[in-house]
């Protein structure tokens, strides 16, 4: 079965197209098989999130064929914050 995974980093996306062999693979086996935590070691030493066409998943779940995988790094910023800087700069 055909799955994609992707990985955005703050200047380079790594986008792959997987044939996952079995019917019972996982999200886990496709971020394994891309070797993602590869090219990206910084991914290890954090939490990162895992997603299936932006809807937030375990490792442990099944994969469909066609399924994008998506591996969602912390955020740099927090939003809030960068709306309130943002109104700050306008107002003045």
């Amino acid at each position: 079965m055909k799955v994609e995974l992707v990985y955005i980093d703050t200047d380079e996306e790594f986008i792959v197209s997987l044939d996952m062999a079995a019917a019972t693979a996982t999200v886990a086996d496709a971020v394994e098989q891309s070797q993602v935590l590869d090219k990206f070691p910084s991914l290890k030493a954090v939490d990162y999130q895992l997603g299936i066409y932006s809807q937030e998943v375990s490792a442990e779940t099944r994969l469909q064929a066609g399924d994008r995988v998506e591996v969602y790094r912390p955020l740099v910023l927090d939003p809030m914050e960068v709306r309130r800087q943002r109104a700050k700069v306008s107002r003045t």
